[in-house]
């Protein structure tokens, strides 16, 4: 697996030619560091170097690091956006690496070293901890304690009391769990979090909080297996989700968990977070087998569909190969893999009230509600429908938000899910809405064969209960409430570059794509489909089934090798 992420690695760098480096380069050469995207790319050049990669590029290189390492020191002073908290660990880690390969002449690496003992991380990072203060400064705090216990590790810098500040501040967010609690619980910055400080014990940190962060990384271990797809990618939930980078986080922790619980002796536990760590890797692989994309579509990229203002190519991009670096360092590959849960399936986990998902998994589909979301990104309701091997995003990967979080081509009016609905005083309200409290009151699971019963008590105070069952056939969906009831189905359509082909009739709606079909059925009528709606993978088009008091919908994806387009 070593190999493997190092090639990930120069496989992302590959997404940037020779020459958009040297012209990214004469643009900060100009301009001076004005983000973090440039030092990720100069970090990973220089680990690749290490590696014996890209060797062509070594004059480039050496240009960049100088840059970098003479510029970070003072670049907040000139530049309040630089980014230097997500910086710093990613240069010092190049270094060693370099070092170690012994890939560049010591006076240069002197220098470099010489050059980063000037950091005062009072004044290098943006966001700093106050001790005297009860406030969350969310994960950043985390990325500068490991970028100081990085330097401290390499020996050009000892910021003992300015670790132990940020550390502090970090672990009051973790919930019962070992969850990180982002404001907001965005479930991507969990995953930020917890490697970043990982990385801090990683590193030699001895301090008063070592044994509380390790304590709260193996209460979030199992959490964190249960919520994986069989796709092996990361849930669904708030800001950053669905890029490239995610699953190369997940892959992180995985083998952090992997190797310290091989060092305690507990293979099996060892394995299946080995096992989990190859599923995520996988699907970094096969988002990159179709093209070097930052997020999980296939829009220009310099569209931002599907994006933050923020998560723009020359960032995000080179994230994936900087993130999966730490993998690479924490993997243990004496250790071998068991298929983890995500794989095998078999039951149902609920999260903690901060982070409001469920998830149920029998080994071939997945699903996922919200029970409580963050309308900014996300819908209530049901919004992940995986089957193992599929495409993500040919049932649903994630729901549809009115929020104007990220960017899509479509204007977005209303949020939707796979949704169940009951209709009052001539007004649907659906389990998708702003304001709906759902609750999961059963959850049954043996083998193939996983179901759970949720209540939604939605917003004008009806009430709907929802059966889904999980089988080797499919999804089978039941809701049941008072008048008149619906299922609104989102039916994908467009990826940015390919459409589906979408056939059916008023029992049943077939969608081929890639090698597969997606194939809804029911005993009512499916009406609609005209209405597009956008999310960050794509356009669907959205269709409805009702019935009086009941409605059934029935989904299975299947593969289909006949279908080219």
């Amino acid at each position: 697996m070593k190999d493997v992420y190092i090639d990930i690695m120069e496989q992302v760098v590959g997404a940037y030619t020779d020459e958009d480096i040297r012209v990214y380069l004469a643009q900060v050469e100009e301009r001076g560091l004005q983000e973090h995207g440039f030092p990720r790319l100069t970090a990973c050049l220089g680990i690749l170097l290490a590696k014996g990669r890209k060797a062509h590029l070594y004059p480039t290189f050496i240009r960049m690091m100088d840059l970098c390492c003479g510029q970070i020191p003072t670049a907040l002073s000139k530049c309040p956006h630089v980014g230097n908290d997500f910086s710093v660990k990613e240069i010092v880690l190049a270094l060693l690496a370099l070092e170690d390969a012994k890939r560049v002449p010591e006076d240069k690496t002197a220098y470099w070293r010489a050059c980063l003992a000037q950091i005062n991380p009072y004044t290098c990072y943006s966001i700093i901890a106050n001790p005297k203060e009860n406030k969350t400064v969310g994960n950043w705090a985390a990325y500068n304690a490991a970028s100081e216990q990085l330097r401290k590790f390499a020996g050009i810098g000892c910021e003992d009391t300015f670790i132990e500040d940020e550390i502090a501040n970090q672990v009051r967010e973790f919930d019962e769990s070992g969850l990180y609690k982002e404001p907001g619980c965005p479930i991507l910055y969990d995953l930020a979090a917890r490697v970043q400080l990982m990385a801090v014990n990683w590193f030699g940190y001895q301090g008063a909080y070592r044994d509380v962060l390790e304590e709260n990384f193996q209460k979030s271990g199992l959490p964190t297996l249960y919520m994986q797809s069989v796709t092996g990618e990361i849930p669904y939930g708030g800001r950053s989700n669905q890029f490239l980078f995610n699953e190369a986080y997940l892959a992180c922790v995985c083998e952090y968990e992997a190797t310290r619980y091989g060092k305690m002796g507990d293979l099996h536990q060892a394995g299946l977070f080995k096992g989990a760590a190859a599923l995520a890797t996988r699907a970094i692989n096969d988002t990159l087998k179709d093209g070097l994309r930052h997020v999980k579509n296939f829009f220009p990229k310099d569209s931002l569909y599907g994006c933050e203002g923020y998560g723009y190519f020359n960032k995000y991009m080179v994230s994936t190969a900087s993130f999966i670096y730490l993998a690479h360092v924490f993997a243990d590959d004496s250790i071998e893999a068991i298929s983890p849960p995500a794989e095998t399936g078999g039951y149902v986990y609920e999260t903690t009230p901060a982070f409001h998902k469920v998830f149920a998994n029998n080994g071939t589909y997945f699903v996922q509600y919200d029970l409580k979301a963050d309308c900014r990104y996300d819908a209530g309701g049901l919004g992940r429908i995986h089957r193992k091997g599929a495409p993500s995003a040919l049932c649903l990967s994630l729901p549809f938000s009115k929020g104007k979080a990220y960017h899509t081509d479509v204007e977005r009016t209303e949020t939707l899910s796979i949704a169940c609905g009951i209709e009052q005083d001539g007004t649907w309200v659906r389990s998708c809405d702003s304001g709906t409290e759902s609750f999961v009151q059963e959850k049954w699971a043996q083998g193939e064969t996983v179901s759970l019963t949720l209540s939604h008590l939605l917003s004008n105070g009806g009430r709907v209960e929802e059966r889904c069952l999980l089988s080797k056939e499919g999804v089978s969906l039941t809701a049941r409430g008072t008048g008149s009831v619906s299922y609104q189905v989102p039916v994908f359509y467009f990826d940015g570059e390919t459409y589906t082909e979408i056939r059916g009739d008023a029992r049943e709606i077939q969608v081929y794509y890639k090698g597969y079909k997606c194939v809804y059925r029911t005993e009512g009528h499916f009406t609609g489909g005209e209405t597009i709606f956008a999310n960050r993978n794509g356009h669907y088009r959205l269709f409805e089934v009702q019935g009086e008091g009941e409605i059934s919908l029935r989904i299975a994806i299947e593969e289909d090798v006949v279908w080219v387009k």
